[in-house]
């Protein structure tokens, strides 16, 4: 093989190497590594992607690299900085904090070799990305048309297929940032190259718009237009060949007018309006918009600049913006992340959606400005080799151009592991040589490259085993313990896997854990994520279940104070409130769940009928009054017609335990007044009458009841079941304020009567 055979050979299997691990995690179906995955894709995307990158280091290494470049340099600046955030600042979740560091390394490492391509090497480069695109954009849109038609068949809506457009990826926005690269250097080949090629990239860039339009992703369309359109106005300015300015501008044209026509779709009415319940509240009256997802981003960006004030120098920490970010979160911005709360899952931020601003939150204003010499270099990286006329090295730039745009509305360079190894390589194939001799040709800087990559490749691969354990949860239905031991796994390969913690967290109540096991779960959740506001809603679920009610207010305060709105919490923390006999806080609450929409009239009735089965009669009048005004002035005849009307309805049970309260309150009224009149023998049958319906499980009563019926018992000269009762029902001083005056007499004499004896 001659010199130049061997080197063109060496230069096209660099370029293959440098996209490795983009082109493995776009494989579709059941070749891709990602097909199982269902969350945490870019985290396993991550580990993969490093592990990737591990040949083209080492060939990068043996190698030594004959064309150094400047922006190799600025993204060891970046990456360092990130590095020395990591070790000035407290990192909670270590996991995401190796992520973040390893994405870094992975694009240090991708630019450096990127940077030692040639002309051969850059054009097989560009063609690849082209075919990156092809396999990240066609089968999710020949997945979507196939299910539309099917839809269109079947009579339902066939927007619906819409769904499958995320792709491997996971998000339609990310796989559209990944596709775009590609997709623009497919317009300089279809406009300038022949044969297939040229069709692949009229391909390429079509499937770009296509996705872009019905995923939809704006911000990828908004890019498309200002790219296609630079690249035309230099094109023009500089008289290039006419097809390449006809292609660039018609991609350009058609990017607006695909934009264009998504909102034009949408304005269009889809059948006969409706009208809202009256008493439907304005926020769920609202229609759905594309800008939507501009508005959650601009208040993402406004609460990061409040995150970024409170870490100014090194930020928060490598990784640390989805731990950090939840006390700095914008009640709107919940309400829209979450739809309205029409998502049952809790929602988190993942990252600041704009690569300057999630390197500032994460590395302080020295991160940020880190990033911002990277981009400021690339800038004139892009605006050289706009002026040279090479069509590959203008594609390249035009692709890199492109991603730039991108992050200013996503995190392609910092968060996704797939459009990062592309944008990190795409600096490297722009950047320019470094004057002088300096470090060129010499090997010891690949080598310490490799070095330090394959240092990470351990904890990268326990982080790419963690994910093929996590796809398992989904692959094979299975039962709790089954579950347990896949978790286990993941632990035992990630300790600080927060997804693993909390999933074996969700488990343990169907294994049978005690309450101090399922708290001491939730708590070793929030040690990596101390403001995550499942863990601590369900841990004090799981206090409040075992009587621990201080404990769990709390806990339900501390969720209250990141999400102010959240309809669950409120309504756990007003039943805490209520069974702590705290009814003006407990009432302030279900009135503030009314105002913002969630009142909820069958859950007020559950709440209800627990409070009368507890013996709690004002606390369960005042829920009943905030439901309907028949259930004002409660009398015990009330009481009763009311249990025979639930009682009608008794094939349901939840409509016999709701009878079964409102029967056992009128027993209990009519002992009462039976004490108040002094017939002490009608008000023991009549309260034994309530004492059926008040039993629980394991025929214990509550502290109120038992109390009650103490006084009863102790004056109707039965001393001995008296003291019995009163025993069981301990000391409860809560309790003892809320029975009746004649209750509490009687307890004084039986307590005085314990005394004299």
């Amino acid at each position: 093989m001659s010199s130049q055979a061997r080197a063109r050979y060496e230069e096209g299997l660099v370029a293959v190497l440098l996209l490795l691990g983009p082109l493995l995690l776009a494989l579709p179906g059941g070749l891709g590594l990602l097909h199982q995955a269902f969350t945490a894709v870019e985290l396993t995307a991550a580990g993969l992607t490093l592990l990737a990158t591990i040949p083209v280091a080492c060939l990068v290494a043996l190698r030594p690299n004959k064309r150094a470049v400047f922006g190799t340099y600025l993204v060891i600046g970046l990456w360092l900085v990130f590095e020395l955030s990591a070790m000035t600042r407290e990192t909670h979740d270590t996991l995401e904090r190796d992520r973040a560091l390893s994405t870094l390394l992975t694009g240090v490492v991708l630019c450096a070799a990127a940077g030692s391509l040639r002309e051969v090497g850059r054009a097989t480069f560009g063609r690849l990305l082209c075919l990156l695109s092809l396999l990240l954009l066609l089968p999710p849109l020949a997945e979507a048309a196939i299910g539309a038609a099917r839809l269109f068949v079947e009579g339902a809506d066939p927007v619906d297929a819409v769904g499958t457009l995320s792709g491997i990826l996971g998000n339609a926005g990310e796989l559209s940032n990944a596709a775009l690269p590609g997709a623009l250097f497919g317009v300089l080949l279809a406009t300038r190259s022949a044969g297939t090629w040229r069709a692949l990239g009229a391909l390429a860039a079509g499937s770009l718009l296509l996705h872009a339009a019905f995923a939809p992703a704006l911000t990828t369309l908004g890019a498309a237009f200002l790219v296609g359109l630079l690249g035309a106005t230099v094109s023009r300015m500089q008289s290039l060949p006419g097809a390449r300015t006809r292609g660039m501008l018609l991609f350009a044209t058609l990017a607006v007018a695909l934009g264009a026509g998504r909102f034009a779709l949408r304005a269009l009415p889809s059948g006969p309006a409706e009208a809202a319940p009256l008493n439907t509240p304005a926020a769920q009256v609202e229609p759905s918009s594309d800008l939507g997802g501009l508005e959650v981003r601009a208040l993402i960006a406004r609460a990061s600049l409040e995150a970024i004030q409170d870490a100014p120098l090194l930020g928060h920490g490598p990784g640390q913006f989805v731990a950090a970010f939840p006390p700095y979160r914008d009640q709107r911005e919940i309400e829209l992340s979450s739809h309205d709360r029409s998502v049952a899952a809790e929602t988190e931020v993942e990252h600041a959606h704009s690569d300057l601003l999630l390197a500032a939150v994460e590395a302080g204003w020295l991160g940020g400005a880190a990033l911002l010499l990277v981009f400021l270099h690339a800038l004139r990286s892009i605006q050289r080799a706009l002026s040279r006329g090479d069509d590959t090295e203008a594609g390249l730039a035009l692709g890199l151009a492109g991603l730039i745009v991108a992050s200013f509305f996503h995190a392609p360079f910092l968060h996704h592991p797939a459009t990062s190894a592309v944008g990190f390589a795409l600096i490297g194939a722009t950047s320019g040589t470094i004057n002088g001799a300096g470090l060129r040709g010499k090997r010891w800087f690949g080598v310490a490259l490799a070095v330090v990559l394959c240092s990470h490749a351990p904890r990268a691969l326990a982080i790419k085993r963690h994910g093929d354990a996590l796809g398992e949860l989904r692959a094979v239905e299975q039962d709790a313990r089954a579950q347990l031991e896949v978790v286990d796994r993941m632990l035992t390969l990630c300790p600080d896997s927060v997804i693993a913690l909390s999933r074996r967290a969700r488990l343990l109540p169907y294994l049978g854990a005690t309450s101090e096991e399922q708290v001491g779960a939730w708590e070793e959740v929030l040690r990596l994520r101390p403001h995550r506001v499942e863990a601590h809603m369900q841990s004090a679920v799981v206090l409040a279940k075992s009587g621990a009610l201080e404990g769990a207010r709390h806990r339900f305060s501390l969720a209250l104070d990141l999400d102010r709105s959240h309809p669950s919490l409120l309504r756990n923390l007003a039943r805490v409130e209520l069974f702590s006999a705290r009814t003006l806080a407990g009432t302030d609450l279900l009135d503030e769940l009314e105002e913002l929409g969630h009142a909820d009239k069958l859950w007020r009735l559950g709440l209800a009928t627990d409070l009368l089965l507890e013996g709690m009669h004002q606390e369960a009048v005042a829920v009943l009054e905030r439901i309907q005004l028949r259930f004002r002035d409660l009398s015990a005849e009330k009481c009763y017609e009311l249990a025979k009307e639930y009682r009608r309805n008794s094939g349901d049970p939840r409509q016999a335990r709701v009878a079964d309260a409102f029967e056992c309150t009128a027993h209990r009224l009519w002992a009462r007044r039976h004490a108040e009149g002094g017939d002490w023998d009608s008000a023991r049958r009549s309260f034994r009458q309530a004492l059926r319906f008040a039993r629980r499980d394991d025929l214990s009563l509550p502290s109120r009841f038992e109390l009650e019926f103490a006084a009863i018992l102790w004056r109707s000269k039965m001393p001995i079941d008296a003291k019995e009762a009163f025993q069981r029902a301990g000391n409860d001083a809560v309790a003892w304020r809320a029975l009746p005056k004649w209750a509490g007499e009687a307890l004084l004499d039986l307590q005085r009567s314990d005394a004299g004896g």
